[in-house]
């Protein structure tokens, strides 16, 4: 008796969901996309990545991006939460802390 592994489940990714988005809208396929030749690795590992089986690299990524007119910005930060930065930015100097070591929220939009 042989047991067959089953296909690994697609890991939820926002990034992932905009690329085959776009793909769609273009009227072609992950396949077809995966070997145009855009992407400088494996079509096979395009067309893994882009089924949610396996990761891609940022270099990978950005390419994609750049093929397809996708691109990541940071998005505007609403005026309550510019208010909260500023207060924590001014605690943390009067603390002696680095207020530039933060995390910025990236959204992903059409180019």
């Amino acid at each position: 008796m042989s047991t067959k592994k089953s296909r690994p489940e697609a890991k939820p990714s926002v990034v992932r969901d905009m690329i085959n988005k776009r793909i769609e809208s273009l009227g072609i396929t992950r396949y077809q996309f995966a070997h145009n030749g855009h992407v400088d690795a494996a079509a096979s590992t395009v067309y893994r990545f882009l089924n949610g089986e396996v990761e891609s690299s940022s270099g990978n990524l950005d390419e994609m991006f750049l093929s397809l007119g996708l691109k990541i910005k940071n998005s505007k930060r609403p005026a309550w939460a510019q208010k909260a930065r500023k207060e924590r930015t001014k605690r943390m100097k009067q603390l002696g802390r680095d207020p530039t070591k933060s995390v910025q929220t990236v959204s992903v939009t059409k180019a």
